[in-house]
């Protein structure tokens, strides 16, 4: 331990201690970011296979849910023609007639219904839904955050220690710069 003589200074070996030691604490708190970093790259990268593994399970939903739909609407289509091909002749009861004219309403209105829905599912598969995610990832992060908050939890945490750190890290050279400027300019002035 240093002692501090009788006018509050440290002897020239005590501060050389001082320097020494803060040089060792120094060392070790980035000993410890380092480790703290890679810890937190180990939960970015489960949260961002987890994440990715319910984007593609999105991708292949809306991709089955766009084909199904298709179909569907294609044998709609098939329906319609025949049923079409169909209308009752000139001679035919009037019940028959509309019979056939609410048929051929119906198969329509499914119809619209099964366009309108493909084409919710051509928005969802290719636009955007803000913060620059698509609204297939909007939907994974959500599931994700539904089924797993702890490691959503986690993942915030660490992109908020990592901000900091990288704050920090920013500030650190340039504050350095500073000192190193101001010692010159000190010394360029003879003080």
């Amino acid at each position: 331990m240093t002692t501090i003589d009788d006018k509050g200074l440290l002897p020239e070996d005590g501060l050389a201690q001082v320097v020494v030691d803060a040089d060792a604490v120094l060392d070790q708190t980035r000993e410890l970011n380092v480790e703290q970093i890679t810890l937190l790259g180990l939960e970015q990268s489960e949260f961002t296979e987890t994440l990715d593994a319910l984007i593609e399970e999105k991708k292949e939903q809306v991709e089955h849910l766009e084909n199904k739909l298709e179909d569907l609407i294609e044998s709609q289509n098939t329906l319609l023609e025949q049923t079409l091909s169909q209308a009752p002749g000139i001679l035919s009861l009037p019940r028959t007639k509309a019979n056939w004219t609410q048929r051929v309403s119906k198969i329509r209105e499914r119809l619209q219904t099964l366009n309108n829905r493909l084409e919710s599912v051509h928005e969802i598969k290719d636009g955007m839904h803000g913060n620059g995610l698509t609204a297939i990832e909007r939907m994974a992060h959500n599931k994700l955050a539904f089924e797993n908050p702890d490691l959503v939890e986690q993942f915030q945490k660490s992109e908020e220690i990592l901000r900091r750190h990288q704050a920090l890290t920013k500030q650190t050279p340039k504050s350095e710069k500073k000192q190193g400027k101001g010692l010159s300019l000190s010394q360029a002035q003879g003080f």
